[in-house]
């Protein structure tokens, strides 16, 4: 099993709705899946300083569980996600670092002519 098939399984488990193809989640379903993912990116910045370091990773899990859980609910199916994930690897792998003047790394940019990932041959057009 997988973690994208456990988040189904559990989705299933407690009478969560699975769209059958990609789509988007109507407003009240995705606000409400945007609110959860932003408590448990909280419980991770809380946990982080109340260093908590088995606190941090739950919250890690909890973050992807409900990514995966909400990607399941858009109707994605683990070969779709993958795929787009592959993209975005593939785009990201293209940034680079942005260091100040003694090499410290303060952060990455999108280098001149990056292009954002095109996921029309894995979802369709838009």
């Amino acid at each position: 099993m997988s973690m994208y098939t456990d988040t189904s399984e559990f989705l299933s488990n407690v009478d969560i709705k699975q769209a059958q193809g990609p789509t988007l989640l109507i407003d009240d379903v995705m606000k409400a899946r945007h609110k959860h993912m932003i408590e448990e990116a909280n419980e991770f910045l809380y946990s982080n300083n109340m260093s908590d370091i088995h606190g941090c990773v739950d919250a890690l899990i909890d973050v992807v569980y409900v990514a995966l859980g909400t990607a399941n609910m858009m109707g994605l199916t683990e070969e779709e996600f993958v795929e787009c994930w592959r993209k975005v690897h593939i785009a990201n792998m293209k940034k680079e670092a942005i260091k100040d003047k003694n090499g410290h790394k303060l952060g990455v940019v999108k280098p001149e002519g990056w292009l954002s990932p095109d996921f029309a041959s894995v979802l369709g057009a838009e």
